[in-house]
């Protein structure tokens, strides 16, 4: 082999190496959880005319949790 194919396949094999650890090494990412409540309405709960279109179209208080 010519030395710079042996130099080629060295740098390959070195950067597949350091590829290889890097991915080892990460752990698996938990996934993110979003909460948003409503002082206006009960979870799960009808939305009160107030705050539609119907109604005065206002928005309704709200609160969210865990923004990533």
């Amino acid at each position: 082999m010519h030395r710079s194919a042996i130099g080629f396949i060295t740098i390959t094999l070195c950067l597949l190496a350091l590829v290889a650890h890097g991915l080892a090494g990460k752990k698996e990412a938990k996934p993110m959880s979003l909460s948003m409540t409503s002082s206006a309405f009960a979870d799960n709960g009808p939305i009160p005319q107030a705050y539609t279109c119907d109604g005065k179209d206002i928005s309704p208080p709200l609160a969210w949790t865990g923004i990533p």
